[in-house]
């Protein structure tokens, strides 16, 4: 039997994060993936306090802690 994919969305692992929210879902997003996750979303630095635009998106993609 073949088990479903794992999916998590926002893996935030506090809510003090203000701004920060990118470093502690890449914190979250490991964890998940070690547990064997199928699939990851991101979030930029952005996402709780603003709407990202495309070059926040593409700093997030460049971020070494993910």
């Amino acid at each position: 039997m073949r088990r479903p994919s794992f999916y998590v969305l926002g893996p935030l692992v506090t809510d003090i994060a203000s701004g920060y929210d990118h470093i502690a879902s890449a914190i979250g997003a490991e964890m998940a993936g070690w547990h064997g996750t199928a699939m990851l979303c991101y979030v930029t630095p952005k996402e709780h306090l603003g709407l990202p635009n495309a070059e926040d998106v593409r700093l997030q993609d460049c971020c070494p802690c993910r």
